[in-house]
């Protein structure tokens, strides 16, 4: 895609908001209440807009990941960043992960399906404490506690179970590959 950085007056007029950045994207989260700035490493659109059924209301998708950043790749093409901010990480949140980034993969694909080909597609989650394991509920059900189990060894190797057989690589696989950024780290968080 030679004319990349022209997407921004699209995505402006389509989704609001976007914006050209090229040193730091600060995130902000209302819901999470948190916030974390991203080293960019070359010039991106970036935007934390793109979350609520006003905006998108013929996408029949409550879910939608935080932030996005669209960078153009060495083959010229597009990848896809697509970023998830949680305070704290229960099992309950584990299941609900994926449908967040598919969301936002639907929102922002709406509006590049005609302009581009996105090459890859990576995932982010960003958060302030540990998985919290100690607060498992004991149930009846022994499959809703393997369940459990596999979703937090799933995490731990830095995947999530994909719960909807997309067409569309990478949510054709049974699980998403994540990294994972826990503030608490005091790590610099480069996208």
């Amino acid at each position: 895609m030679e004319n990349f950085f022209e997407l921004d007056t699209l995505f402006k007029i389509e989704m609001y908001n976007f914006q050209i950045l090229e040193n730091t994207f600060h995130i902000i989260d209302t819901t999470s209440k948190m916030e974390c700035d991203i080293k960019l490493l070359s010039k991106s659109i970036c935007t934390t807009n793109i979350e609520g059924n006003n905006k998108f209301n013929y996408i029949r998708m409550a879910k939608c990941a935080d932030a996005v950043i669209i960078r153009k790749n060495q083959s010229n093409n597009l990848d896809l960043h697509i970023i998830e901010l949680k305070k704290d990480i229960h099992d309950k949140d584990l299941d609900k992960l994926y449908w967040q980034f598919l969301g936002a993969y639907m929102r922002v694909m709406y509006v590049l399906v005609a302009y581009s080909q996105v090459d890859n597609i990576y995932f982010y989650l960003i958060s302030d404490k540990k998985i919290n394991t100690s607060n498992i509920n004991i149930c009846q059900s022994t499959n809703q506690k393997k369940n459990k189990n596999y979703n937090r060894t799933l995490f731990d190797e830095s995947k999530v179970k994909n719960q909807y057989h997309f067409n569309v690589y990478p949510f054709n696989l049974k699980t998403l590959n994540i990294t994972k950024y826990n503030l608490q780290d005091s790590t610099d968080i480069v996208i």
